[in-house]
């Protein structure tokens, strides 16, 4: 035997029907703090702190990244002007 149950109601209804807390008030706010937050911090960073801190080889790695930078932009020009 097989019976199938369809039940038509949104996330909001099925979670009183349940009993579950409603949680967006609660997200509302973590996302305002977290926005507040990243608002703070932005003026404070710079590209090359950003930088700095994802690479974390110290300056040796920071050096090797910028000459990366500097490569691949040097082989775009390259291929830029075989294209002309």
């Amino acid at each position: 035997m097989k019976i199938n149950v369809e039940i038509d109601c949104s996330p909001l209804e099925a979670r009183k029907f349940l009993g579950l807390s409603e949680l967006e008030p609660m997200q509302m706010s973590l996302l305002k703090q977290i926005q507040a937050q990243i608002a703070a911090a932005l003026p404070k960073m710079s590209a090359e702190q950003l930088v700095k801190s994802w690479v974390s080889l110290g300056q040796q790695g920071y050096e090797e990244f910028q000459r990366l930078l500097r490569e691949a932009a040097g082989g775009a020009r390259k291929r830029g002007r075989e294209g002309q």
